[in-house]
């Protein structure tokens, strides 16, 4: 199913005046926080991973839980000692973050995605994840995003036997209307298509940008 993205919620205006790093941790006042992956230990159990360590909530706050959703969490680390994880924590806030698959382009859906403009302001991998924060045209219609695999037409021509290559692809009905940008973020799940995994030096991330030119942008692992 599609997921749907509106530009200028209150999330992305949130978590586009931090820095957007691999390891995105910060003190602030005492408050700490990381954009990590939920990892489900039962109905209601959860803790949290940024690719590096682990955080277990040891508070209450409710929190719907879903594995393998990416999320900024704000949190005070907890005196309660747990030999278990890295850091037991009392969460403040948890903002989900935008997570989705890689998809294949195939001659069914090759013509469902989209070519829309944008301009990727920030692109990391951590965890498995392509982590990226973009600016594209904003407004009250739809705007869907996807990192695809497409070996049928590759945008630009572009192949590459060392890395990974993608494209971020926005289907944007704001494109031609809109008179102002807005931010946007959202984490892909790298699975079978993980650099790590396939034994390649990083990811070649191919998009359109807002002057309407190819961009191809190499990320390490």
């Amino acid at each position: 199913m599609k997921k749907k993205i509106y530009l200028l919620l209150t999330l992305s205006c949130v978590i586009c005046s931090f820095i957007f790093q691999s390891c995105n941790e910060e003190k602030i006042d005492n408050m700490k926080y990381i954009l990590g992956t939920v990892k489900k230990i039962d109905e209601t159990s959860y803790y949290f991973t940024n690719g590096k360590d682990t955080f277990l909530p040891v508070n209450e706050y409710s929190y719907e839980v879903t594995d393998g959703q990416r999320a900024f969490v704000y949190f005070y680390i907890s005196s309660k000692e747990n030999m278990n994880y890295d850091y037991n924590i009392d969460v403040q806030d948890i903002k989900n973050v935008l997570t989705k698959d890689v998809v294949e382009v195939t001659e069914d859906n090759k013509d469902s995605f989209g070519n829309d403009k944008a301009k990727i302001v920030d692109v990391s991998i951590t965890d498995g994840y392509l982590n990226l924060r973009f600016h594209a045209p904003s407004g009250s219609k739809d705007m869907v995003v996807n990192l695809v695999k497409n070996d049928i037409n590759p945008l630009g021509g572009i192949n590459d036997d060392d890395r990974v290559v993608l494209e971020f692809r926005l289907k944007n009905e704001n494109t031609d209307t809109a008179n102002s940008l807005g931010s946007g973020i959202v984490s892909f799940k790298l699975g079978k298509y993980d650099p790590e995994t396939l034994k390649k030096s990083g990811i070649r991330l191919v998009y359109r940008d807002l002057n309407d030119n190819i961009i191809d942008i190499k990320i390490e692992r």
